[in-house]
């Protein structure tokens, strides 16, 4: 498993203190393989696993917050939104003239407002039903989308084991307003030339903003 490779790593190379954020289904079982490991190895690994469900709130920095949502998977899964939050003019005062919004603050007035910008979502490994789940991710920056499955012949896999088809995307292309679309978690099977062509021949429209990353690789 992945976790404990990660966790001996950080542990070894004195990483700060890590936290796994993680559905609270499966904090127990995950807690019980980070200690076989542990066990495994003689050492012991400085991490914290943080039991989340959807909607819950983790401040990872100053103005910024991870929030879990749920995806479409075969197991308990949740993904990831990212929040960066910033303080601007209230609309309230936009339009006036800088000497008077500078004697509002010099009589202790409060110009600004609080507001909060989707940076980055990902919806780790899920079936399709996630759009619907979470239309949010329409909207991030950055959103960070698994896909598995190419062609027709692999379109039972993808709904079976509820990972995305690139067919699956290209159903909700017409709603996808990020910025970036970052897809991973190409099957094997594929070569990352095979899945670059798919796109420009199925998403067009959606292709210059596409990122492929595979392995270390990024296309």
């Amino acid at each position: 498993m992945g976790l404990p490779f990660v966790l001996s790593q950080r542990s070894l190379h004195k990483s700060a203190h890590t936290r796994v954020f993680c559905p609270a289904e499966i904090v127990e079982p995950l807690g019980a393989l980070v200690a076989a490991a542990e066990r495994l190895e003689r050492a012991a690994y400085r991490y914290e696993l943080v039991p989340l469900a959807p909607g819950n709130r983790v401040e990872v920095s100053k103005g910024l917050a991870v929030e879990a949502f749920a995806t479409d998977h075969v197991v308990p899964s949740l993904g990831f939104h990212l929040w960066r939050g910033r303080r601007r003019l209230a609309a309230a005062y936009e339009g006036l003239p800088r000497e008077e919004l500078i004697a509002l603050r010099e009589r202790g007035v409060d110009l600004s407002e609080r507001i909060e910008d989707l940076w980055l979502t990902y919806c780790g490994d899920t079936g399709p039903a996630v759009f619907e789940r979470e239309p949010r991710l329409f909207g991030a920056k950055v959103l960070m989308l698994e896909c598995t499955f190419l062609g027709e012949e692999h379109r039972e896999h993808g709904k079976r084991f509820k990972h995305l088809h690139l067919e699956d995307i290209a159903r909700w292309a017409g709603e996808l307003r990020n910025e970036a679309l970052i897809l991973h978690h190409l099957s094997r099977r594929y070569r990352v030339e095979d899945l670059r062509a798919e796109i420009e021949r199925r998403l067009p429209e959606l292709a210059s903003r596409i990122y492929i990353l595979v392995e270390g690789r990024a296309g």
